[in-house]
């Protein structure tokens, strides 16, 4: 059983996992819908599991896969935004990408983050900073003993 799984074709696996947005598309309205991800990933399963094998193989077989991809796509998050942080000038060092990181563009649009608003206007965060202050001053007066 661990024989096919050293010998799995990781950019093939890529690829059926790309094939299925419910899996990794979080913009997706059934992303969060769990029946049809654990169907997803039954049809990806299913084709590394052999007739001749007992459920507990087959359970490890799901669970391996599970594994690989969730490491698959934490190293390439990792790389991504490694790389998307590096600065320029004299000091720039080149980061080598993660060696799947061409095949796995498809997830740069989940990992992307959102630009936030604050729902304080900038007038009177400024102002209450202010009044913060004042209050920090006048409480340092206080607790000095003479």
């Amino acid at each position: 059983m661990r024989c096919e799984m050293e010998n799995l074709d990781i950019e093939a696996f890529i690829s059926m996992v790309e094939e299925r947005p419910v899996i990794w598309d979080k913009a997706r309205e059934d992303f969060k819908d769990r029946n049809k991800t654990k169907a997803a990933w039954q049809e990806i399963i299913d084709t590394f599991i052999y007739e001749n094998l007992n459920e507990a193989e087959k359970a490890e077989i799901a669970k391996t896969l599970l594994q690989k991809w969730n490491n698959i796509f934490d190293s390439f998050v990792k790389s991504y935004k490694k790389n998307k942080t590096l600065k320029s000038g004299s000091s720039f060092r080149r980061i080598r990408k993660y060696i799947f990181h061409d095949q796995l563009q498809f997830l740069a649009k989940t990992i992307e983050h959102n630009t936030t608003t604050s729902s304080i206007s900038q007038e009177k965060n400024t102002e209450t900073m202010a009044q913060q202050n004042v209050d920090d001053s006048s409480n340092e007066g206080d607790s000095q003993i003479d």
